[in-house]
């Protein structure tokens, strides 16, 4: 994993510097993040300027002989990015473009010089004067940072307690982050902005983990927000609970009931079976979820590469398969007592794509369900 460093600077005009900057990150061995590089978004400039901060491990700022754009906040775009940056503690550079200056870019460089008492601004005057700032000051700054990776055994502890829900069998589902590092303020959990992007995702046509018909609550941790879908229906109508815990390092944890979600699996010998395509649909809701809700809070894939694991528990005796024929009186059954059955040992590295298209993981995960539980059946 590389550290990443976003590239800040007025744009127009200044395309030969911000390449400069572009290929002295690439050459200390970092990750450059530029707003020209950046997918078409639904949202403002501004905002995915900012979020280009935060998904970043330091900044550099490249001060011209123009302030450039003011936001409606009455501070140059550079100058909010610079402040975004040190609200969040990144780490940062500044290079001041020798010759005159206008007074917007003027009070920025003086402005800038004064926040951290005795540190050089390196100055340049070509591209190819900042390229060799930038490479002589960088290296510094990617020295302090960790990019200390999870060990994949940090997943296993998910899966030790598993959440029950009724007398069915769940499946939970595990997405870490393999980055060790904050993906959400501790401070923000309660932010109606987190909930709302939460319930975005989850109720989503394309996810379809919640239902908007179905009661929900939130409960805020202190490294965790928990939300859950409960049922307060008539159970033979379908049940649907979902609890979800997303977690301040980006672990996102998502329990759902196995059996029972629909009508006509509510009685009789449908209960006694978890059936693989209902459980596939399970895994691809909650895998997509998962893909969506990072989308939301990291869309320039400061996180890219995650743990993933899955789980099947409170079985009993029940068995794992296709769908009974109707009319069936008789099935096979399993002996599961209150193990865990873990799909994947070790966990799987997946990349950020295999979330939003998750049909091969899936069938993968149900594939190693099968042959894990078919040895507890008789």
């Amino acid at each position: 994993m590389k550290p990443r460093a976003f590239v800040s600077s007025v744009m127009e005009g200044y395309g030969d510097y911000r390449n400069a900057a572009r290929e002295a990150v690439i050459a200390c061995d970092g990750e450059p993040v530029l707003i020209e590089d950046f997918p078409a978004l639904d949202s403002s400039p501004r905002s995915a300027c900012l979020d280009g901060v935060m998904s970043s491990d330091v900044l550099i700022t490249v001060i011209g002989h123009r302030g450039g754009w003011t936001t409606p906040s009455g501070k140059l775009a550079v100058e909010e990015e610079y402040e975004e940056a040190r609200k969040r503690g990144k780490r940062n550079l500044v290079f001041v473009h020798e010759g005159p200056r206008d007074a917007d870019a003027q009070r920025l460089a003086d402005r800038l010089s004064d926040y951290v008492d005795g540190q050089l601004r390196p100055t340049f005057s070509t591209p190819a004067d900042l390229k060799r700032a930038i490479e002589a000051a960088l290296p510094d700054k990617f020295r302090t940072i960790r990019m200390e990776p999870i060990d994949v055994s940090d997943i296993e502890g998910f899966f030790a307690k598993p959440h029950v829900i009724y007398d069915h069998p769940t499946l939970r589902v595990v997405v870490m982050p393999e980055r060790k590092d904050q993906l959400i303020d501790p401070v923000g959990l309660d932010e109606p902005e987190l909930l709302d992007a939460i319930y975005a995702a989850g109720h989503s046509a394309r996810v379809r983990l919640l239902s908007y018909e179905r009661r929900k609550t939130a409960k805020v941790g202190i490294k965790e927000l928990v939300v859950e879908q409960v049922d307060d229906g008539n159970w033979r109508e379908g049940r649907e609970e979902v609890r979800l815990e997303i977690r301040t390092d980006g672990t996102i944890i998502v329990d759902a009931n196995a059996t029972g979600r629909r009508p006509d699996r509510t009685l009789g010998m449908a209960t006694m079976r978890v059936v693989d395509n209902e459980v596939a649909d399970l895994l691809t809701s909650a895998l997509r979820f998962s893909g969506s809700f990072l989308d939301s809070q990291d869309r320039f894939k400061r996180f890219d590469r995650f743990f993933f694991n899955a789980s099947l528990a409170n079985l009993g005796y029940s068995s794992f398969g296709p769908a009974l024929a109707p009319g069936t009186n008789r099935m096979t059954m399993g002996d599961h007592g209150d193990r865990v059955h873990i799909a994947f040992e070790p966990a799987k590295l997946i990349r950020r794509e295999d979330l939003s298209s998750p049909d091969q993981l899936v069938a993968d995960s149900v594939k190693m369900f099968s042959r894990r539980l078919r040895s507890r059946e008789a």
